[in-house]
């Protein structure tokens, strides 16, 4: 059973990577820069200082990792897939950031010594793990004693867009060929309490949880479909049999556009945002 579990888990890391390659050249690019503008405010919440030195877990185009790297010392980046580490890289380059670069890691394997970062930072990306409680010791192995794990996460909002859009997919679910299913693997972060609980298993102390808003609009249905493939629910897409994407479409812009004349509605996201410590031992106290 050991055996099937870790061949299954490495084809959902398999999976992951694929979408995300493949939708790395519009990620963020296409449509309102949400990642964009979380990032900015996961990086402004971590409150770093010049001198410390950053990890950015799922750095995707590096919408953690660009504003980090302006307000922090040296800032390194981690994704499982190589086309967003391929974009990011290159971005990097064009910007001419010389405190900051990109590599290809699993975040349930960092490659890092023990207590090696002031800070550990991910953006909306931590419920993708298959096994969250190992992603979250791997973090706080690396992060200095005293260190901050700052993360943020949906917030599950009922009747909210996330609840709805999850709702069309189920409903178009025995529509999708085979293959590895990532909803399926979404780990349970989607309120302050289930947040808490995962930070306290995993050894974290002084929790602190904020909900951040976002609105956004769309300028066209093309723009707006253009952008749905260029996010997670890409993988969805990709294995939706191709006679139900007219339907799926036609059901999914309803969540984004007025029904009466067409036109892009303004969207609003919550996304919650939090932190905890690495405890610091002193003798035989936690501080």
């Amino acid at each position: 059973m050991g055996e099937e579990k870790n061949n299954e888990t490495a084809e959902f890391k398999a999976y992951v990577a694929g979408v995300f390659s493949r939708a790395a050249a519009d990620y963020d690019h296409v449509g309102p820069e949400f990642f964009t503008y979380f990032g900015r405010e996961l990086v402004d919440f971590a409150q770093l200082s010049t001198g410390d030195s950053v990890l950015d877990v799922a750095s995707g185009r590096g919408a953690v990792l660009f504003p980090a790297s302006a307000v922090s010392g040296q800032v390194t980046g981690i994704d499982i897939a190589s086309g967003m580490v391929e974009e990011t890289a290159r971005e990097i380059k064009r910007r001419g950031v010389t405190n900051a670069w990109v590599q290809v890691m699993d975040a349930e394997d960092l490659k890092f010594d023990d207590n090696t970062f002031d800070a550990v930072l991910c953006g909306v990306a931590l419920f993708f793990m298959p096994d969250l409680d190992l992603a979250l010791a791997e973090i706080r192995r690396v992060l200095k004693p005293g260190g901050q794990l700052v993360a943020s996460t949906f917030l599950e909002v009922q009747g909210g867009l996330e609840e709805r859009w999850g709702e069309v997919n189920v409903a178009f679910k025995e529509h999708l060929r085979s293959g590895p299913d990532g909803g399926d693997n979404a780990q349970p972060l989607g309120s302050e309490e289930e947040i808490k609980a995962a930070l306290s298993s995993a050894g974290f102390e002084r929790e602190e949880i904020i909900d951040v808003q976002g609105t956004f609009e769309f300028a066209d249905e093309d723009t707006w479909w253009r952008w749905l493939w260029s996010v997670g629910n890409r993988g969805f897409l990709e294995r939706l049999d191709p006679a139900y994407e007219t339907a799926y479409r036609q059901q999914m812009k309803a969540l984004f556009f007025s029904t009466e004349d067409g036109r892009p509605l303004p969207v609003t996201w919550d996304v919650l945002m939090f932190r905890g410590h690495k405890p610091i031992v002193v003798g035989q106290s936690l501080l």
